[in-house]
């Protein structure tokens, strides 16, 4: 019994040990877009601030993982251990992932353990094109129903809803071009593949300003600071719930609770830091939204999934 009894302070005295020294090695950062991407430059962002000595002081890698609409960066996101070494990128998007037949990971494998922040998006277009504002868009959406083409990111993402919502607002059908990442859009839109996308405006604004874009509809309650002519949906009489992007952290589930607190403290600190915030002003459409509280997080995504799979269903998607 005795030395039952000094087995167990042992290890009651070793944890606290153990958690001090996580992490010991370097940190993968699974990223399930294409470089370039917006979500692509968070990650970046996120793991050069995590990767600080004052945060976790070890190195802290992107690995991207486009293919599958999310389900190879979940994937291997599950296949490796539940360590607190692989940390996964997480968006609104996967609420909608999550539900196609493709997608071979379930929600319960991962754990929703922070959102850090939301973000918006705008419709742009060619500065050549025909389309000036967004009711020329809905005139040429009713002359050919179903025909007239929107890029954006993958299908059943938090784009491909906002797509679908906001034209189903103005009455018309356009047909949503999935894409692996929005920067690959904004490369087809630029090369003139297609003539309207759904983009992130930090992505857009450069080429607004440098007179190769114009911006249609920004897809907020209120208009961009940056483009304060560029009308909002409700602006247009359009009145719907607008979808919201976000971007967090999944971890696949059974990290030790010791490890998952010291990185969210980690996160915690990334989101207060000078860096953090002086991003926050550099980047137009972003703000910050942290929540770290573990319930709240799994219901609201519980909820998101739900909503996301009925939209998908509503279109023929499931």
């Amino acid at each position: 019994m005795k030395k039952l009894v000094l087995l167990v302070a042992a290890l009651l005295m070793a944890t606290p040990a153990l958690a001090a020294g996580f992490p010991e090695k370097p940190i993968d950062f699974i990223c399930g877009t294409s470089p370039g991407s917006g979500a692509a430059r968070w990650c970046q962002i996120m793991a050069q601030e995590l990767a600080r000595p004052e945060v976790l002081g070890k190195p802290v890698r992107v690995l991207y993982k486009p293919a599958g609409s999310g389900n190879e960066s979940a994937v291997y996101t599950d296949h490796r251990p539940a360590d607190g070494y692989t940390l996964m990128h997480a968006n609104a998007s996967y609420a909608g992932y999550m539900s196609l037949p493709s997608f071979s990971v379930k929600p319960s494998d991962l754990e929703l353990v922070a959102r850090v922040e939301k973000s918006l998006y705008m419709l742009v277009t060619p500065a050549g094109s025909p389309y000036k504002t967004f009711a020329d868009v809905v005139a040429a959406a009713k002359e050919k129903p179903g025909a007239l083409s929107v890029g954006g990111n993958k299908l059943g993402s938090n784009a491909h809803l906002q797509v679908v919502e906001l034209f189903k607002a103005a009455g018309v059908k356009v047909n949503h071009v999935p894409y692996q990442g929005t920067g690959e859009s904004l490369k087809d839109l630029l090369g003139g593949s297609i003539q309207l996308a759904l983009i992130n405006p930090v992505l857009v604004l450069p080429h607004i300003k440098a007179g190769t874009l114009r911006a249609i509809v920004y897809l907020d309650t209120t208009r961009l600071a940056q483009l304060p002519d560029v009308p909002t949906p409700h602006d247009l009489g359009l009145n719907y719930q607008l979808p919201v992007q976000w971007q967090g952290f999944f971890l696949k589930k059974g990290v030790p609770e010791d490890r998952k607190k010291i990185l969210l403290d980690a996160i915690a600190k990334v989101a207060k830091s000078a860096d953090y915030q002086a991003y926050l002003k550099a980047t137009p459409g972003v703000a910050l939204d942290l929540i770290t509280d573990g319930p709240t997080l799994a219901k609201e995504f519980s909820n998101e999934v739900e909503q996301t799979k009925a939209f998908m269903a509503a279109n023929g998607l499931l």
